[in-house]
This record gives C-alpha cells, structure tokens and sequence, in this order.
C-alpha cells in the first residue's frame, strides 16, 4: 500500500504514542505539532484506507493491518536515518525527515531495493 510522506509522518506518530493500542486525536495534534482539524482530515484518509478505526468523539486504533505498516515503515525509517546519518553525515533530525520523505514519494520497489543496499552497506 503506497502512503504519502504525510500519512507516513502520523501512522509513525500513531505507533509512537498508542497506550493499550489506544489513542485521542488532540494527543496527536500535540505530539505533531498540528491543529485538530488536520488531524480530523488525516484519520479520515487513515480509516478510509483501513489503517485505523476511530469512534465519533472516542478512542482512535490502529487496524492490525495499520499496526503491521507502521512497523515496516518505523523499521524502513529507522535504517534509511541510520544510514544517512553514518554514511552522509547529517544530523538525525534531518536524516529522518529526508527518509520519510523518500519513503512516501519512492515506489514500493525502489524502497525494498534501497532498502536491500543499505542492509549490505551496513553489515
């Protein structure tokens, strides 16, 4: 399932900050730094495409397949940063946003090809 840097940025959030699997849009709209109604428009496309389940004026959840996708992406993430910043040397803050960049405009198999180089870089 192809994810805009954007949907990435609040999936990755999402993963970050759920207690018991559970979560509150405002603690989002905290932990991004963004209005509630933008977080109201993303869990909107987020339910759309199965990712979470949300209740009018309740609790908001990752679906087992928006848990798997957040896992994949927090691991693709993880080592794209990692590689960036051992290999170019840029600060991790921009290490990671220049990753979930690529990772939301790269087609899936770029992103596994990538993603395959960078294991053999770093082992």
């Amino acid at each position: 399932m192809k994810l805009s840097s954007a949907q990435i940025r609040y999936l990755l959030a999402m993963r970050e900050i759920a207690t018991d699997g559970k979560l509150r849009s405002n603690e989002i709209a905290e932990k991004m730094n963004v209005s509630r109604p933008s977080v109201h428009r993303m869990l909107l496309q987020l339910e759309k495409m199965a990712l979470i389940t949300k209740e009018r004026y309740s609790f908001v959840m990752l679906t087992e397949q928006g848990a798997q996708l957040a896992e994949i992406y927090a691991d693709r993430l993880r080592r794209l940063s990692r590689y960036f910043v051992g290999s170019m040397g840029v600060c991790e803050r921009t290490a990671r946003e220049s990753a979930i960049t690529l990772l939301g405009e790269l087609d899936e198999e770029t992103v596994r090809e990538i993603n395959n180089k960078i294991l053999l870089y770093t082992t």
